[in-house]
């Protein structure tokens, strides 16, 4: 109800309604309050928890890069990741590159963004993976560009999309030479 954007007494107000009044409740405001604050918390530790995580897989691959960005809450707005083999594997074959996004399918409800390609053998490769707040935009134009950062400023000379027009017109904006 919180995220939704109902204020804390409003949201004990429904529970009052709904259970006979705030006598029958069984918490108080306090209590919503406290559990806002631990999800808000429990959301802090899964962005610490992945970024100790890349943090480790850097110190086993030198070339591990990732980028992420804050939101004014200094939540986890927008993170990228590659390992060292998915830049070695762009550099070979990304040439074409798909770009897609899968919505709604993890815990956050978050886009979830694969660059992909083919190599010499028809085999899928993964050149980074991202998830993001939203789609839109603004957010595929850092995306693009923390990808371009960690491919050494190499773009794609084809990109493959399913046609939102947010991606093409990111594209159009950071990879100006590349067909779409």
């Amino acid at each position: 109800m919180r995220s939704s954007g109902l204020r804390v007494p409003t949201i004990f107000r429904a529970f009052a309604n709904q259970n006979g009044g705030f006598e029958m409740v069984g918490f108080q405001v306090k209590d919503i309050y406290n559990a806002i604050e631990k999800q808000r918390r429990a959301g802090a530790s899964d962005t610490d928890n992945a970024l100790k995580y890349l943090q480790m897989l850097k110190r086993r691959d030198p070339c591990m890069f990732w980028k992420y960005s804050l939101d004014e809450q200094r939540r986890l707005h927008n993170i990228f990741w590659c390992d060292g083999a998915s830049q070695y594997d762009f550099n070979v074959f990304g040439d074409v590159m798909g770009f897609d996004a899968t919505y709604g399918r993890n815990k956050y409800k978050c886009p979830l963004v694969i660059f992909s390609g083919v190599d010499h053998h028809m085999r899928t490769v993964v050149f980074g993976c991202a998830v993001l707040s939203k789609e839109g935009e603004e957010s595929y134009v850092w995306l693009l560009r923390a990808f371009l950062e960690a491919m050494k400023g190499k773009a794609p000379k084809s990109v493959i999309t399913d046609g939102d027009q947010a991606m093409k017109s990111a594209i159009k904006a950071v990879f100006p030479e590349a067909h779409h």
